[in-house]
């Protein structure tokens, strides 16, 4: 199998769009690298980067979600990873961990929020 390579997460979305036009309504969601880096006077973030952007036109209900799970990808990939860890364990795994990794994973997928 080959080792596929990803932006290391955690990601989040940021709403950077809002144009409401009466010919062209759009959000544009943009999924970023969290930085750790951030301004002393402002507190706020510098250096994040781009993983992807989705503009949305007029259907404000189903691409945030789907920029949810774009979030969550990092952590869904790491849930599969300790699943399959866990049923190729030859002592069985460790049930507790598995669990709460994979639900963990499905919480980020759901609010967007990765940990």
């Amino acid at each position: 199998m080959s080792q596929t390579t990803h932006t290391d997460g955690p990601w989040e979305i940021r709403e950077v769009a809002h144009e409401a036009t009466p010919y062209s309504p759009r959000r544009v969601y943009r999924v970023e690298i969290v930085s750790p880096m951030v301004w002393p006077l402002t507190g706020k973030r510098y250096g994040s980067r781009r993983v992807c952007e989705i503009i949305d036109y007029a259907n404000f209900t189903t691409d945030p979600a789907n920029a949810r799970l774009i979030v969550a990808a990092p952590d869904l990939l790491k849930a599969l990873e300790t699943a399959r860890d866990y049923f190729q364990a030859p002592d069985g795994g460790n049930p507790e961990h598995t669990e709460s990794v994979i639900l963990a994973a499905i919480t980020a997928a759901k609010t967007g929020t990765a940990s």
